[in-house]
């Protein structure tokens, strides 16, 4: 591994409880770490608590991932892919940020990722036309919740889109899905989903090949002394 010894040491046996409530035996080297907050009124005051709370949160995953990074700005630990995901250098580990309607997320996996969340909203039918294949809609359709299952469609195309790197300019009728439920399918195969729904939301996590989704809360107290990092 090099250099990497220096920088991270996979847990080994520690037990974590995924989305279903269950206790698992994790290695610690796959979660999503989240975290809750109450949204303030203003737009533009949600914005920026949505934006600095992603930023502590992942400070606090790289306390946990990368001890020894020190006191480096996040802008010396960061490369950025030609469509502008950031990575770390050196890729320690592979992380995506997503949050909404006070949830934030962190996915931390060994191998490349993508994790979108999304409160569950209402679709107009302009806006499914524009998401949705025709064999997504039938699926959508199908199941007799509509916006229950474009909701997890959302995260589903997101989450795929920021693994990929590309975001929107991948075009989001590009990809299209077969399957909804906790192990989704894209129709050409060439990616792994786990979708599953937390706190009147929907979360789904991308990867290159099966993983397990393990969850871990972040509490405001733990939380906190990373709210007033500003590097």
């Amino acid at each position: 591994m090099g250099s990497k010894k220096l920088l991270y040491a996979p847990r080994k046996g520690n037990t974590r409880k995924s989305a279903k409530g269950k206790i698992r035996t994790c290695g610690g080297t796959n979660l999503i770490y989240y975290t809750k907050f109450s949204l303030p009124a203003a737009p533009k005051e949600k914005s920026r608590q949505e934006r600095q709370i992603s930023r502590a949160l992942f400070r606090f995953v790289l306390s946990r991932r990368l001890p020894f990074c020190g006191n480096e700005p996040l802008e010396q630990l960061l490369v950025r892919g030609e469509h502008g995901k950031p990575f770390l250098k050196g890729n320690p580990f592979y992380f995506n940020l997503s949050h909404s309607g006070g949830l934030v997320l962190c996915a931390a996996e060994d191998v490349p990722v993508g994790v979108d969340v999304e409160k569950r909203r209402s679709f107009s039918e302009k806006l499914m036309e524009r998401i949705c294949t025709p064999g997504e809609r039938a699926l959508a359709e199908s199941g007799g919740d509509r916006d229950r299952a474009l909701t997890q469609l959302w995260t589903m195309k997101e989450s795929y889109m920021k693994y990929t790197g590309k975001g929107f300019a991948q075009g989001i009728l590009s990809t299209e899905f077969s399957s909804l439920g906790d192990r989704p399918a894209l129709r050409s195969g060439d990616a792994f989903f786990v979708s599953r729904e937390l706190s009147g939301a929907f979360l789904t996590l991308c990867t290159g090949e099966p993983v397990e989704l393990f969850l871990e809360q972040v509490s405001s107290k733990e939380l906190s002394p990373f709210l007033e990092d500003r590097r």
